[in-house]
């Protein structure tokens, strides 16, 4: 369910909006435009995921692919494994020679 609500009468009823949009979005108008939108929180925590994971993938205006994204994922858990076995080898600072050798090893 989602309500649309003149700003007039938004002013008026702005306590009860509050309840109502624990549950569902309320439109705010002026003049026929929409110009805010009241959100239950949880509809707002997923929208806040969402659009982190799209700031995530994007790079100034180029999209990855699903298959770029999904290959610097595993990128960086491989680059995260070889930081642990690192330090367990007593390296503290991982240069990119010790990663290559590291990756390198069976």
């Amino acid at each position: 369910m989602q309500t649309t609500i003149p700003i007039k009468e938004a002013e008026t009823r702005f306590s009860e909006l509050l309840e109502s949009a624990r549950k569902y979005p309320i439109n705010v108008t002026r003049n026929g435009e929409v110009i805010a939108v009241l959100l239950p929180p949880e509809d707002y925590r997923k929208y806040r995921r969402l659009e982190e994971e799209r700031l995530a993938t994007t790079s100034g205006q180029d999209m990855f692919s699903p298959e770029e994204i999904e290959g610097r994922r595993r990128l960086r858990e491989s680059f995260r494994k070889c930081q642990e076995q690192a330090r367990r080898n007593g390296i503290d600072k991982l240069t990119l020679e010790e990663f290559d050798r590291l990756i390198n090893e069976d």
